[in-house]
Protein backbone atom coordinates (compact mmCIF):
# COMPACT_ATOMS: atom_id res chain seq x y z
CA UNK A 1 0.00 0.00 0.00
CA UNK A 2 1.03 3.35 -1.00
CA UNK A 3 1.06 6.22 1.83
CA UNK A 4 -0.26 10.27 1.29
CA UNK A 5 2.58 10.87 3.58
CA UNK A 6 1.95 13.55 5.73
CA UNK A 7 -1.06 16.13 4.45
CA UNK A 8 -1.50 19.50 5.78
CA UNK A 9 -4.22 21.61 4.87
CA UNK A 10 -4.05 25.79 4.80
CA UNK A 11 -6.79 27.19 6.73
CA UNK A 12 -7.49 30.60 6.18
CA UNK A 13 -7.18 33.43 8.81
CA UNK A 14 -10.84 33.38 10.69
CA UNK A 15 -10.47 37.02 11.51
CA UNK A 16 -10.05 37.51 7.50
CA UNK A 17 -12.79 35.17 6.51
CA UNK A 18 -16.41 35.57 6.80
CA UNK A 19 -17.46 32.98 9.60
CA UNK A 20 -21.05 31.60 8.99
CA UNK A 21 -22.85 30.05 12.08
CA UNK A 22 -26.31 27.40 11.13
CA UNK A 23 -28.49 26.52 14.08
CA UNK A 24 -32.28 24.90 14.00
CA UNK A 25 -35.37 26.55 15.10
CA UNK A 26 -34.32 25.63 18.71
CA UNK A 27 -32.04 28.91 18.94
CA UNK A 28 -34.04 31.41 18.13
CA UNK A 29 -34.29 33.29 20.97
CA UNK A 30 -32.67 36.84 21.72
CA UNK A 31 -29.81 34.69 23.44
CA UNK A 32 -28.51 32.80 20.97
CA UNK A 33 -28.57 35.86 18.09
CA UNK A 34 -26.61 38.00 20.59
CA UNK A 35 -23.92 35.65 21.23
CA UNK A 36 -23.38 34.92 17.49
CA UNK A 37 -23.33 38.53 16.68
CA UNK A 38 -20.44 38.66 19.84
CA UNK A 39 -18.67 36.13 18.54
CA UNK A 40 -18.53 37.78 15.06
CA UNK A 41 -20.44 34.82 12.95
CA UNK A 42 -22.99 36.02 10.24
CA UNK A 43 -26.19 33.93 11.47
CA UNK A 44 -28.31 31.62 9.93
CA UNK A 45 -30.96 30.87 12.70
CA UNK A 46 -34.31 29.74 11.03
CA UNK A 47 -37.53 30.84 12.87
CA UNK A 48 -39.63 29.41 14.70
CA UNK A 49 -42.86 29.48 12.73
CA UNK A 50 -41.25 28.82 9.05
CA UNK A 51 -42.64 26.31 7.17
CA UNK A 52 -40.72 23.15 7.11
CA UNK A 53 -38.21 22.42 3.78
CA UNK A 54 -38.19 19.07 1.89
CA UNK A 55 -34.92 16.77 4.05
CA UNK A 56 -32.07 16.27 1.52
CA UNK A 57 -29.84 13.85 1.16
CA UNK A 58 -25.94 14.61 0.69
CA UNK A 59 -24.25 13.25 -2.39
CA UNK A 60 -22.37 10.79 -0.28
CA UNK A 61 -24.97 9.54 1.86
CA UNK A 62 -27.20 8.67 -1.34
CA UNK A 63 -24.35 6.91 -2.93
CA UNK A 64 -23.59 4.53 0.69
CA UNK A 65 -27.39 3.66 0.48
CA UNK A 66 -27.26 2.41 -3.24
CA UNK A 67 -24.00 1.00 -2.55
CA UNK A 68 -25.76 -1.14 0.32
CA UNK A 69 -28.36 -2.37 -1.94
CA UNK A 70 -25.67 -4.77 -3.21
CA UNK A 71 -25.69 -7.42 -0.80
CA UNK A 72 -21.86 -8.40 -0.61
CA UNK A 73 -21.02 -4.93 0.35
CA UNK A 74 -23.46 -4.66 3.11
CA UNK A 75 -22.31 -7.52 4.72
CA UNK A 76 -18.94 -7.21 3.89
CA UNK A 77 -17.77 -11.18 3.17
CA UNK A 78 -14.19 -10.21 2.14
CA UNK A 79 -11.51 -9.97 4.84
CA UNK A 80 -9.07 -8.11 1.99
CA UNK A 81 -9.63 -4.47 1.60
CA UNK A 82 -8.46 -4.75 -2.23
CA UNK A 83 -11.53 -7.16 -2.69
CA UNK A 84 -13.65 -4.94 -0.95
CA UNK A 85 -12.32 -2.70 -3.35
CA UNK A 86 -13.65 -4.47 -5.92
CA UNK A 87 -16.76 -4.95 -4.75
CA UNK A 88 -17.36 -0.98 -4.81
CA UNK A 89 -16.23 -0.49 -8.13
CA UNK A 90 -18.40 -3.34 -9.58
CA UNK A 91 -21.48 -1.95 -7.69
CA UNK A 92 -20.86 1.29 -8.65
CA UNK A 93 -20.93 0.02 -12.19
CA UNK A 94 -23.99 -1.67 -11.99
CA UNK A 95 -25.32 1.35 -11.08
CA UNK A 96 -24.06 3.47 -13.83
CA UNK A 97 -25.14 0.24 -16.40
CA UNK A 98 -28.40 0.28 -14.64
CA UNK A 99 -28.84 4.75 -15.07
CA UNK A 100 -27.92 4.34 -18.48
CA UNK A 101 -31.53 3.89 -19.94
CA UNK A 102 -32.91 6.89 -18.15
CA UNK A 103 -29.95 9.20 -19.42
CA UNK A 104 -31.32 8.66 -22.63
CA UNK A 105 -28.32 6.78 -23.88
CA UNK A 106 -29.14 3.21 -26.00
Amino acid sequence: MRSAGNFQARLPNPEAVEQHQWQDRGYDNQGSHEVVEQHGYVGHIRPVGEDRREPRRWVVERTIGWLNRCRANLVRYDKEAVNYLGLIQLGCSLFGYRRLPRLGAT
